[in-house]
């Protein structure tokens, strides 16, 4: 086998059900299609005796069009090695498609438990502090996600009934910016969900990308706690978090960061930082 313009390994004496075999669909990202597969003897082989038995296989279609955000895809994901994201195991690519090897996230898509109201209000607690754990430890290695969402964040729920890991997914979207001692680009292309998306962000503006990652941040937990959109499809807007919800739904401590990040005539420099939303969502909370 030999390296691709992606950094892949080709595969041309083998398949790849020599290496992985299907178990069953997981869903899709911004590029591709994720299926569950048992690893074979050969993966650990090449890849590393460590790799586990089962993993998630991403299958892109290689597209002229995408392939500069297929590349950097995998580029980002390779610099990925964190406790609340993916890690990445390798890849490999034939004549028309890519296989990205990534660990398996357990559980659910928090957009499942928003949708059957099955979780706890600690349970709630602790996805929020481990989404805002995840989203800083992306930003401080460079990586802006650019579709946070409530499909994009597996939660698994710990049997103390008070906990939950939480793995952020599907960096299709995400641009990696230069931090100290690495190297980057900036992120052009507005991206993202338009139901998360910040209407204020500036392509190509590092520092309000992130920001546009914060304010999907806040409107993922506006979701999970009220079961509801602050944006309106029909008319193309975000509108303002009411009091009568923030009441009914969201608790106490958490009313004025969301009344304040959320705010959609708040120019994003006034609007809470990473800093000061961590320090009010992880009250009594390691990060």
């Amino acid at each position: 086998m030999s390296n691709s313009y992606y950094g892949c390994k080709k595969l041309l004496l083998h398949t790849i059900d020599d290496y992985f075999k299907k178990v069953r669909n997981l869903g899709e990202g911004a590029f591709g299609v994720v299926y569950l597969a048992n690893t074979q003897n050969l993966a650990k082989t090449e890849i590393g005796e460590d790799l586990p038995d089962q993993v998630a296989v991403k299958v892109m279609k290689i597209s002229g069009a995408q392939r500069e955000a297929m590349k950097q895809e995998i580029t980002i994901m390779k610099h990925i090695d964190l406790p609340r994201n993916i890690k990445f195991f390798g890849c490999f690519e034939t004549a028309s498609q890519l296989y990205v090897i990534m660990d398996l996230a357990k559980g659910r898509e928090l957009f499942d438990y928003i949708n059957d109201g099955s979780m706890s209000a600690q349970q709630k607690k602790s996805v929020a502090r481990e989404v805002a754990a995840g989203i800083k430890e992306l930003h401080d290695i460079g990586v802006v996600h650019k579709d946070i969402k409530p499909e994009n964040i597996m939660v698994e729920l710990l049997p103390d009934g008070k906990s939950a890991n939480v793995r952020i997914i599907d960096y299709g979207l995400a641009c990696l910016v230069p931090v100290e001692g690495s190297m980057g680009r900036n992120c052009y292309g507005m991206g993202g969900t338009q139901a998360y998306k910040d209407p204020k962000q500036q392509e190509g503006n590092v520092e309000s990308m992130k920001m546009g990652d914060w304010w999907a941040y806040g409107h993922t937990l506006y979701a999970m706690y009220t079961r509801t959109l602050l944006y309106i499809a029909d008319e193309g807007r975000f509108i303002n978090p009411g009091w009568k919800a923030l009441n009914k739904h969201v608790p106490e401590e958490y009313h004025d960061l969301f009344l304040t990040l959320l705010d959609v005539d708040t120019p994003q420099v006034d609007r809470p930082g990473q800093d000061e939303i961590i320090t009010e969502i992880g009250r009594d909370y390691v990060f």
